[in-house]
């Protein structure tokens, strides 16, 4: 199997084509992951595992060496099956297993029609008459899919992304992690004073403005509440780079400034989601949000937006609550309410953690992917 990505960093795709590589690997697949761009923190965790990983190093957007790359790269290692994940990679890879005479070619999207430019459809469009299938996370994009891009629904399916399940309180136990007071101080947290906490990238699309809109209404209500923000931008990204210097310029003037943590990105988040009383996402769109199922499996109390995949996650009043998109207030009422039922919240937080291990968990992902892997090499 050749898995084809963009980069190795930080980023749900590519936390849950890890998941996929090193699994596959644990079940005797031979696997090997190339990065069309450049290589990130993810590749060593990789090569730990035993993966191969090729880095083609993209030089600008129509570097078409990529092309003779990959090809290179495909007709000497001989994959049966080449899967790749986000536009770049569905782009080149696909191309490049096309002309290399790959038997399964399958394509991975995760983007929502907000996402996908007139360029990316019309290329999609094309390339799906080479691809023997089309992965989605959420059902809503097979829906826009089939209905919007007119793409053959024979060809689409969904594979939900997976979860480490094992991200419980028991497992952090386990493994010495601090108790709740302690890692909250090691923070620089009050430890006896709740966390509301939100992990994104700092990205336009995750709503951070409104989490921070949020953040201050609910001071006006209870002046005990901390917050913890927890990500950070991609410095190769120049949207990412801005939102990042503009939540900095808010939070130095505003009375945030004290109730505010910010501890950069995490490798390992399970910690930090165990210090947050209520977890938030207020992205204004979605896919799948890895940071919303890992606080799930983590039993944390959520607040989230109604995009996207997340109403196929979260069942509203059972799993969590969910609000609409770009309302702060809606986002503090219900926080605020998590707050002052702790009981309420804690139900709905055990409630979404057996979500995630009995529908959710990564061994139901890999099953499901490699079903498709062995349905095309049948066709």
């Amino acid at each position: 199997m050749a898995l084809v990505i963009a980069t190795l960093n930080y980023g749900g795709a590519q936390v849950q084509l890890c998941h996929l590589a090193k699994l596959l690997r644990r079940y005797k697949y031979e696997v090997m992951v190339c990065c069309v761009t450049r290589g990130g923190p993810l590749a060593e965790d990789l090569r730990e595992a035993e993966v191969e990983v090729r880095v083609i190093g993209k030089r600008h957007k129509l570097d078409v060496t990529v092309l003779w790359k990959l090809i290179r790269i495909f007709k000497s290692y001989r994959p049966d099956i080449v899967h790749c994940q986000l536009f770049t990679a569905n782009m080149w890879g696909r191309l490049a297993a096309r002309i290399s005479g790959i038997r399964g070619i399958i394509a991975t999207v995760l983007s929502l029609e907000a996402d996908r430019g007139i360029s990316y459809v019309l290329v999609d469009r094309l390339l799906a008459h080479v691809t023997d299938r089309i992965v989605c996370n959420t059902w809503e994009i097979k829906g826009y899919l089939a209905e919007g891009e007119k793409m053959d629904p024979g060809k689409l399916t969904v594979v939900h992304n997976g979860v480490d399940t094992d991200w419980s309180g028991s497992w952090l136990a386990a493994h010495g992690i601090l108790p709740l007071g302690s890692s909250k101080s090691a923070l620089g947290l009050a430890p006896h004073r709740p966390v509301v906490g939100m992990v994104c990238r700092f990205d336009p699309r995750k709503g951070i403005e409104i989490f921070l809109d949020a953040c201050e209404l609910l001071l006006r209500q209870r002046d005990d509440v901390q917050f913890l923000l927890v990500g950070d931008a991609d410095p190769a990204q120049p949207d990412q780079v801005a939102c990042k210097a503009q939540v900095m310029k808010r939070l130095e003037q505003s009375p945030l400034s004290s109730s505010v943590v910010l501890p950069g990105l995490a490798a390992d988040v399970r910690p930090l989601l165990h210090c947050m009383n209520v977890f938030v996402l207020t992205s204004h769109t979605e896919g799948l949000p890895n940071a919303l199922m890992e606080a799930m499996a983590m039993e944390r109390p959520i607040v989230a937006t109604t995009v996207g995949g997340v109403p196929e996650l979260v069942r509203h009043e059972i799993d969590g609550l969910l609000v609409p998109p770009g309302d702060p207030e809606a986002v503090a009422n219900a926080v605020l309410r998590l707050l002052q039922q702790p009981d309420v919240a804690w139900v709905m937080a055990r409630k979404a953690r057996e979500r995630m291990c009995e529908d959710f968990s990564l061994a139901r992902m890999v099953s499901d992917t490699t079903k498709i892997y062995h349905e095309v090499l049948r066709m």
